[in-house]
């Protein structure tokens, strides 16, 4: 009998402090924990803009921030002579919630750019620690909107740690002072309002992260920062298996059945930074050009296309100074020129 009580007892001691974990868990969302607060103002303002041009003929930009720094909506426009609106924010926003922002306001005849960073061919789930961090932090109608199966994914994706810093920040910052340091988001209303007078005034933000530093087509304003170096994860991670590509299937035929062309392009990085030559790269970069292929999307040159110097890059490996955006937006251009056999776009 003994060991059938301590069994017991075991698993009894284990639904208790899997209880006590989910009870702690549940009181932490929405402790104002360390996070990219500014990044909520930023997606209002994309997607206002986004809105604006629903019933236009458009071009879209859609990434992280690579297409953000990395990409001239203006420049796109000038060649393609269709509205052009760069949507890039963040490279760990996760691709379904990405796909989700743009596809309410795609119409007939739109074409869609997808510059993905390395980033959303190997993480294999939408709940990273960055954006679980997010949703908890600033957002926490979302994580209690989802279904109970998302629930569970969401929450066994949280790292314990992460949890108990939720609960400190619940228990030491009720103060009114620490508090209003960390209200996450305006009513877009003010948001939108601001905006407007920052983009009447053409004034130049103080840095590169803040709403101020979007321009009336997405575009950054500044890239500043000198860059020093940068791990690219594709380097040590592998392909994903199900994840994007599952997410990219669903895409694609929303896209086909929408009359809506869909590419996907190459990131920039810091030439040498990533061995295209070397086999295991290769196998890699493979892997991903033949899902691509599987899904039928047209990719935009080959990944070792788009290296560039290091003076060309900002404060990371994949933020561009506007001269490298410059060439980098002409080198996808010509790409693009090349899939669409559109003969009249300038050299």
């Amino acid at each position: 009998m003994r060991p059938a009580r301590f069994g017991a007892g075991v698993v009894l001691m284990s639904i208790m402090s899997w209880v006590l974990y989910s009870a702690l868990f549940c009181f932490q969302v929405g402790a104002r924990t360390a996070a990219e607060y500014w990044l909520y103002d930023a997606m209002t303002v994309k997607r206002h803009l986004l809105r604006a041009m629903a019933d236009k003929r458009k071009v879209l930009l859609v990434g992280g921030s690579s297409v953000w720094f990395g990409l001239d909506a203006g420049q796109v426009q000038q060649e393609l002579g269709i509205d052009t609106l760069n949507l890039g924010l963040h490279a760990m926003h996760p691709l379904d919630r990405l796909v989700s922002d743009v596809r309410t306001d795609v119409k007939s005849g739109d074409i869609i750019i997808m510059q993905l960073e390395y980033d959303y061919y190997t993480i294999d789930t939408p709940y990273n620690d960055w954006y679980v961090n997010q949703v908890m932090a600033g957002n926490p109608e979302s994580f209690w909107e989802l279904n109970w199966r998302e629930k569970v994914e969401f929450f066994l994706s949280v790292p314990p740690l992460r949890v108990l810093e939720g609960v400190g920040t619940r228990v030491t910052a009720f103060s009114p002072a620490e508090l209003q340091k960390r209200i996450p988001m305006q009513p877009p209303e003010q948001v939108l309002l601001l905006m407007q007078r920052v983009w009447a005034a053409h004034a130049i933000p103080e840095g590169n992260y803040t709403i101020r530093n979007i321009d009336p087509q997405g575009n950054a304003v500044v890239a500043k920062g000198t860059f020093t170096s940068y791990g690219y994860p594709f380097n040590g991670q592998s392909v994903a298996r199900v994840y994007p590509w599952n997410t990219l299937r669903e895409f694609v035929r929303y896209c086909a059945a929408r009359g809506v062309s869909l590419y996907i392009g190459w990131p920039p990085v810091v030439k040498g930074s990533m061995a295209f030559d070397s086999p295991r790269i290769q196998e890699k970069v493979r892997t991903i050009e033949e899902k691509l292929a599987e899904l039928k999307i047209p990719v935009l040159g080959q990944a070792g296309d788009f290296q560039y110097d290091r003076r060309l890059f900002a404060d990371t490996g994949y933020h561009l100074t506007h001269e490298g955006r410059a060439l980098h937006t002409k080198h996808l251009l010509e790409r693009l020129r090349e899939k669409m056999s559109v003969p009249n776009l300038s050299s």
